[in-house]
């Protein structure tokens, strides 16, 4: 979430039932790239294992990056 607010992306995350991690992401082309590697890296304890990407129109415009339940 920090990172995000970082590059001044907008969205959410979510965790899903299988241990994954589902996010929408809005900003700019770079920084939304940049955002994906960091998610590659992961937090210190965590194995990221594999990431799939698909670019979306999307018609919400987010004002701010949240964490969902």
């Amino acid at each position: 979430m920090n990172e995000a607010k970082n590059l001044s992306l907008t969205g959410w995350v979510r965790s899903l039932h299988d241990d994954r991690l589902e996010v929408l992401i809005q900003g700019t082309e770079e920084n939304i790239q940049l955002f994906r590697v960091h998610l590659l890296q992961g937090p210190p304890l965590s194995k990221v294992e594999n990431m799939e990407c698909k670019w979306i129109e999307y018609e919400k415009s987010f004002s701010d990056f949240e964490v969902r339940q």
